[in-house]
């Protein structure tokens, strides 16, 4: 699932098509925090209800 949002993130950012690549990861890292970052708040707050 995470590598399918990463792949669409990747393909669907404007940043891939920079040639900027320093940019470019820099996106894909803030990217990644970001997908991490969700994913976490969600498991918590599925943690705490189911509790």
């Amino acid at each position: 699932m995470i590598p399918d949002i990463l792949t669409a993130m990747i393909t669907l950012h404007p940043a891939a098509y920079n040639p900027n690549t320093e940019t470019f990861f820099l996106e894909v890292i803030m990217g990644m925090c970001a997908a991490i970052t969700i994913g976490a708040t969600i498991f918590v707050k599925e943690f705490i209800l189911r509790k």
